[in-house]
């Protein structure tokens, strides 16, 4: 019974003494040895399968060699750095990188860690301290304004340039959400932020008050041409009706204001006027007698009187121009 005892102890100890550890598809793993000549520099690096080892004397450490994604969030958790000026300013910061499967070995003989401490610890850091280098060189207007870009992109360059030449192959650093500013900062931005809109404002009260200046201006220059043309309109209306006068109606309107009565004297060249008027008066169109020598003979005295007047604005007025009477309709 003391024999059977002790080998199932033994056989206890010895299971206890050795580990099992898996290396799933889209790992690497790296095989420490603790003891020995290398003094824990000897290591083995492992494909996938299943491996036995010692826990006592060895260990098997797993990495991933597939895209990664982290991100340091929080008050404590997020990345802190200064700017030029000395204000602090914090960040929450996400990383993808994935590991370079021909470097895990050189991986773990940089940092002695798992991939879990590595991303927590240095890569945090380092990505905290590329942060500091680049804001200590801007304001920090510029970093969480016109430069925020260029902040960005030096970051990424900064920790490419230390952790790619281990195996860690950074695709992309980003920031989430916005920056936290000091207080004093916050209202100097909202201060500058209610300006910069007090002064659109204005600008745009500028603008329409231009337009509707501009606006009053083509009206009253429409207005003004308007009336020019109107005016250009008359003046060409007035010019062809004077155009239309004839010697005939400027007669008219002379037997229109006559009385009847002819002038007791005349002064004309030849009374060839008054010559006219007493044809017309006497209903005769033939023209006066010439007097021997070619002058006009004086002409005869005629009666005068209302009907004559009248006679003679029937004869004289042009059917246009005669009012219609009871005569003109049957």
């Amino acid at each position: 019974m003391n024999k059977i005892g002790r080998m199932v102890r033994a056989l206890a100890l010895v299971v206890g003494l050795t580990g099992c550890a898996t290396i799933p598809a889209g790992y690497r793993g790296v095989k420490v040895y603790y003891y020995g000549d290398s003094d824990g520099n000897e290591v083995k690096e492992l494909g996938i399968g299943r491996y036995a080892y010692s826990p006592a004397t060895e260990a098997i450490y797993k990495f991933p060699v597939f895209q990664q994604n982290v991100a340091w969030q929080g008050p404590d958790g997020g990345v802190r750095f200064q700017t030029n000026e000395g204000l602090t300013v914090g960040v929450d910061v996400g990383m993808s990188y994935q590991i370079d499967d021909t470097k895990v070995t050189k991986l773990f003989l940089t940092y002695r860690r798992g991939i879990d401490e590595i991303t927590d610890t240095f890569l945090r850091h380092i990505v905290a301290d590329s942060c500091a280098r680049v804001a200590a060189t801007m304001s920090v207007e510029e970093v969480y304004g016109a430069k925020k870009e260029e902040f960005l992109e030096q970051v990424n360059d900064t920790v490419r340039k230390q952790v790619e030449p281990v195996g860690i192959k950074v695709e992309r650093i980003h920031l989430i959400g916005a920056f936290r500013l000091p207080p004093a900062v916050v209202e100097a931005i909202d201060r500058k932020i209610a300006a910069s809109q007090r002064a659109q404002q204005r600008e745009n009260e500028l603008r329409e008050n231009e337009a509707e200046a501009a606006n009053r201006v083509a009206q009253a220059r429409g207005a003004a041409e308007a009336q020019r043309i109107e005016q250009e309109m008359e003046a060409r209306g007035i010019a062809a009706l004077s155009e239309r006068l004839s010697a005939e109606f400027l007669v008219y309107q002379a037997i229109q204001r006559w009385d009847g009565k002819l002038p007791q004297s005349m002064m004309g060249p030849e009374g060839t006027l008054m010559a006219a008027f007493t044809r017309l008066a006497n209903g005769s169109t033939t023209s006066a007698p010439s007097a021997p020598g070619g002058r006009p003979a004086a002409p005869p005295k005629p009666a005068a009187s209302t009907k004559s007047a009248s006679k003679l604005r029937e004869q004289v007025t042009p059917a246009s121009l005669r009012s219609p009477s009871a005569d003109d309709y049957p």
